[in-house]
């Protein structure tokens, strides 16, 4: 992403059942160059409910100017899909670009309501939401959203890179990985 930030407009993933997004860095200097957009998934799932997002682009730019959540809660009497939420309004976000979301990044580290916010949404609203968002808590989702990397927010949450002990699968990947590329070389902000 940092070499082909000019080309690349656009990273959507699934899969994870949650609603999500983080800031892509600069292995150079650690400026934001991309987002990722992780959506939630049509199937219900453990405390979430079926949702889908809606991108809407500029035609000359193809970057986002408005997502929009919609999602199904299964619970309802007559239950069809509705708009939840639209980023930007729903957070105060000036815009779209990867320093809107390095400054939302900053607000969740210091505000609970914003980060329980984040944390519904990641759930869709589900029925077994989060009530309260202490400090680590807050800790945690910051360094999930400001980076792109699981090893860089493990660093940011004041994790060893290599926990064989606590995090064996991920110790291992990054081990064999080290020789080609050095986690240390660039910091978390």
């Amino acid at each position: 992403m940092d070499r082909f930030q000019n080309v690349v407009r656009l990273s959507f993933f699934g899969h994870v059942h949650s609603e999500e997004h983080n800031v892509i860095k600069s292995f150079e200097n650690n400026k934001s160059v991309g987002l990722n957009y992780w959506s939630g998934a049509m199937t219900t799932y453990s405390n979430a409910y079926p949702s889908f997002r809606r991108f809407i682009l500029d035609t000359q730019t193809m970057l986002p100017v408005q997502i929009e959540t919609y999602r199904f809660d299964v619970n309802a009497e007559n239950p069809e899909f509705l708009l939840d939420h639209e980023l930007t309004s729903y957070y105060g976000m000036p815009d779209l670009s990867p320093a809107s979301f390095d400054a939302l990044a900053a607000r969740f580290l210091a505000d609970e309501d914003l980060a329980l916010k984040y944390l519904k949404t990641k759930s869709q609203q589900g029925p077994k939401g989060y009530t309260t968002c202490d400090e680590t808590c807050r800790l945690s989702v910051y360094c999930d959203v400001s980076t792109s990397t699981y090893q860089d927010s493990r660093k940011c949450q004041g994790f060893e890179a290599l926990d064989f002990r606590n995090d064996p699968m991920n110790s291992l990947f990054m081990a064999l990985e080290e020789p080609w590329y050095n986690y240390n070389r660039h910091p978390i902000v």
